[in-house]
This record gives structure tokens, C-alpha cells and sequence, in this order.
């Protein structure tokens, strides 16, 4: 049996990452609505690729095991540009493993006219 390959790059249509985008931060702000002050990284791609994959429906096998890899891949570049690129998510707690850092929404960043990727 092959072993996946972890280095291998995803490409993310930009109605993906604005999907994504506004998921991840519903998800964050759900569990900051919840008295959670910020939110472990993992937590957060668990959950979204969870729901993505019920939704898309169960592949078989390995073709389901490398969609899930590459959907928590998707999720995590997009949790990283949200960080590094449009300031809409916060690092509250930064730790060695890049998964397990803490999250939170910007406080000055309003859900409602949430402008991605410049616009």
C-alpha cells in the first residue's frame, strides 16, 4: 500500500476559500458564543471537515481518506491566510505543533460585510 504524500500542494478555487473562510469563522464565533474565549486550532478543521464530508457524502476506502486529507489541508491554508493575510482570525496562544494554537475572531473584524481576499 502507498503511502499519501504529505507535501503534495492543493489548489483552492478562491469560492472555496471564501466558503471555508466564512465556515471557519462561523465555527469560531459559535464556540466563542458558547463562553469559549478562543479556540483550538484542530477543534476548529475536525469540525469543519466533518461537516464538509457528511455533506459530500462518504467516499470508499482510500479515495474518502485522501479527500479528507486534502479537505483538512484546504482548511488549515485558509485558516493560515486568515491569520497572516486579511487579520480576520487571531493567535491567542501560539504553541510548537502549528495545529494545536489557540484562535479567536479579530473583535474589530464585523461578520457582516466581511471582505475577503481585498475585496
Amino acid at each position: 500500500m502507498e503511502k499519501p504524500k504529505e507535501n503534495k500542494k492543493v489548489k483552492i478555487t478562491y469560492d472555496e476559500y471564501k466558503k471555508y473562510a466564512l465556515m471557519v469563522t462561523g465555527i469560531i464565533k459559535d464556540m466563542e458564543r458558547d463562553g469559549q474565549d478562543s479556540v483550538v486550532q484542530s477543534d476548529v478543521v475536525n469540525k469543519l471537515v466533518q461537516k464538509l464530508e457528511l455533506e459530500d457524502g462518504a467516499a470508499e476506502g482510500n479515495a474518502c481518506i485522501e479527500r479528507t486529507l486534502e479537505t483538512t489541508k484546504k482548511i488549515q491554508n485558509v485558516i493560515q491566510h486568515l491569520i497572516t493575510k486579511e487579520n480576520v482570525l487571531m493567535v491567542t496562544q501560539d504553541s510548537r505543533v502549528k495545529n494545536e494554537r489557540m484562535l479567536c475572531v479579530n473583535i474589530n473584524v464585523e461578520m457582516d460585510n466581511m471582505a475577503l481576499g481585498g475585496q
